[in-house]
């Protein structure tokens, strides 16, 4: 096995990750945004 094929096994590795990454911190985005939404609205 040569480096060129387990660098890219790593690089694929890597990008599934980042997009679970991306989903989750979006999806938590989601979650937080009526929150802190209501939050100032309601300070106000």
């Amino acid at each position: 096995m040569d480096d060129r094929s387990a660098y890219s096994t790593y690089r694929n590795c890597c990008d599934q990750s980042s997009k679970l990454f991306l989903l989750f911190i979006s999806a938590i985005e989601l979650y937080l945004n009526p929150v802190i939404y209501v939050g100032v609205v309601w300070k106000e």
